[in-house]
């Protein structure tokens, strides 16, 4: 039973540090949205991508 218990509590410390990478990971990647965006309506060397049209393949296709 200990060792049940000490293999659980081990499962929850990794658990959470999955957590805490996966919430770091994710601000980064906010933080980094906001930069772009930033620096899009600031008109510096950022410029936007076309939309791509809905009706046609993706570059490169066969189809």
């Amino acid at each position: 039973m200990k060792n049940r218990l000490a293999e659980q509590q081990d499962q929850l410390v990794e658990l959470a540090e999955f957590k805490q990478r996966a919430l770091s990971q994710i601000a980064a990647q906010q933080m980094e949205i906001q930069r772009l965006r930033e620096g899009l309506a600031a008109q510096s060397n950022l410029r936007a991508l076309p939309r791509a049209q809905a009706a046609t393949a993706p570059y490169g296709s066969c189809s």
